[in-house]
């Protein structure tokens, strides 16, 4: 299974403006969204791949091999959504 989400992230929390200020800090607060038990290539068993949409809504969309954890993201970090994109 495939997910994509969608993270309208909210620009006034700490915790978002971190993240989009350093990509280290974006990179282990959507490793959190995986499961703990990714082996020795956490990232790549994840299959996260994730890109950031800045602007007046800036906007994180992340890939994962799972359907990720969204109760791990920061309190108030953004409004989430995630589709299925495993063909029928």
């Amino acid at each position: 299974m495939t997910s994509l989400t969608r993270i309208a992230l909210n620009p006034h929390t700490t915790a978002a403006r971190a993240d989009l200020a350093d990509v280290d800090s974006l990179h282990k607060t959507l490793m959190r969204l995986t499961p703990d038990n990714n082996g020795p290539t956490p990232r790549t068993t994840a299959g996260l791949l994730f890109r950031t949409e800045t602007g007046p809504d800036p906007t994180l969309l992340v890939q994962t091999a799972h359907t990720p954890d969204l109760t791990a993201l920061p309190t108030h970090y953004g409004t989430a959504r995630t589709i299925d994109l495993t063909p029928c």
